[in-house]
């Protein structure tokens, strides 16, 4: 008895949390207003048609899993394409080989269960950002160590092309380390050590540092972001 009034109870309460999410402006936002992402994503599979995004989709994830595994941010993987997608595939078969092997550990199904549902659900997003495997990482991480330490035991050669390997990857890391800290102790200089240059202005404007800006190039936009979010660039501003 105490048990079925419970489930009606809850029953009740994810119903009406259901009714007051959808009656609410970011379910708006997020799911019904043209310019959402869910629009957007149906859009996409509408106009072009499942197997074309399917196909562009998995594009999309052997260059995500190519950067992961080469450890090459996305800004450098244009440079060495076809090693990405390499290395993208050859992670992929890791990573689902050792997802197989796991499901014979029972307290490793879960884990399987999780990297194989978060990895079902990014599948089907049109768009291509590395980030959003951040989450998976620890478990990747595991992985491809495992998968390391097998390819190392099938001969000398493969044990030093995998010590080549584990040195590329931490050495990037380094540098990827030192660079960002370069960047975050920049301070009103960060225009100068951030990105690719093409938003140089937009940070010269908005943290006024006393380097020429030219306003052409000045996205205002994102020149008031700053100003309301990013305390040097309210400081700059400030008694203005």
């Amino acid at each position: 008895m105490l048990h079925s009034r419970f489930s009606c109870w809850w029953g009740g309460g994810v119903a009406l949390g259901f009714l007051f999410l959808k009656t609410s402006e970011w379910y708006k936002a997020q799911f019904v207003l043209p310019q959402s992402y869910f629009q957007s994503f149906m859009n996409r599979y509408a106009t072009r048609g499942p197997v074309e995004v399917i196909m562009q989709n998995s594009q999309f994830r052997l260059n995500e899993f190519g950067q992961t595994f080469v450890n090459v941010p996305d800004s450098k993987a244009a440079r060495v394409l076809p090693l990405v997608y390499v290395a993208g595939f050859c992670g992929w078969i890791a990573v689902l080989r050792d997802a197989y092997l796991s499901l014979r550990t029972p307290h490793l199904v879960p884990l399987v269960v999780n990297l194989l549902w978060y990895a079902a659900m990014i599948f089907c997003w049109p768009h291509i950002d590395g980030r959003f495997w951040i989450p998976l990482l620890p478990i990747l991480a595991v992985m491809l160590f495992e998968a390391i330490h097998e390819f190392s035991g099938f001969g000398q050669v493969y044990r030093v092309m995998a010590r080549l390997y584990l040195l590329w990857y931490f050495t990037l890391g380094i540098l990827a380390l030192g660079y960002s800290s370069r960047i975050s102790m920049s301070g009103k200089l960060f225009s100068e050590a951030y990105g690719d240059g093409t938003v140089k202005m937009t940070y010269r404007h908005a943290f006024h540092n006393g380097l020429p800006v030219n306003q052409r190039l000045v996205n205002e936009s994102q020149a008031k972001l700053l100003r309301l979010f990013e305390p040097l660039a309210q400081v700059g501003n400030a008694g203005k």
